[in-house]
């Protein structure tokens, strides 16, 4: 039991921190201290920092899987599913803190420099969101609700691309800008 509660403690604290001040910048020795734990128990839960870098971004989409949830329900217009996601994400990035951003994006800036492991690690959640995002869309494309004249994928991309982009903006910009714009270009990109 006790396991687990350092192993957790750790993974909060790390991620939290790495959040905030990014993965390059978060050493074991601040991961440990924040988490109230011995320096050397860090790696009896994680053998490596790449392997810590991993399961924060395995926690982080994991824990993210709620606000995906429209995206996969049955019923309901595509475009309505798609507002509600990215709605949802915008106001978990909102409580969390607008100037962290969003992990995995910050981990896709930092993927050269963090290795092959993370930046591989963050190419996949990119492809499984952007698939749950074409899956909508070419549900509503079906429908009539959504233009047929690009590919889902493609529109899923750059939507995911689009959204990024606004949460890096929302770190610098008035409140809610970035994300004002971004909604306001969705109805229209996606229009039939």
């Amino acid at each position: 039991m006790a396991r687990h509660s350092t192993h957790d403690r750790l993974l909060a604290a790390g991620r939290q921190s790495i959040h905030a001040h990014g993965f390059a910048a978060t050493g074991v020795q601040e991961i440990t201290a924040a988490a109230g734990v011995p320096k050397g128990s860090f790696y009896n839960h994680f053998p490596s920092k790449a392997a810590f870098g991993l399961a924060a971004l395995d926690s982080y989409w994991a824990d993210g899987a709620a606000l995906r949830a429209p995206l996969h329900a049955t019923g309901g217009p595509a475009m309505e599913r798609l507002r509600a996601h990215f709605r949802a994400v915008a106001a978990a990035g909102t409580a969390q803190g607008l100037e962290c951003g969003c992990l995995i994006g910050n981990f896709a800036i930092e993927a050269p420099a963090a290795g092959p492991q993370i930046a591989a690690r963050v190419a996949e959640i990119h492809r499984d969101w952007t698939a749950a995002l074409a899956g909508c869309i070419a549900e509503g494309a079906a429908a009539g609700q959504i233009r047929r004249d690009l590919a889902p994928d493609d529109l899923a991309r750059m939507l995911l691309a689009a959204w990024q982009g606004s949460v890096q903006r929302a770190k610098v910009e008035p409140h809610g800008l970035a994300f004002d714009a971004f909604f306001r270009a969705l109805d229209r990109l996606l229009a039939p």
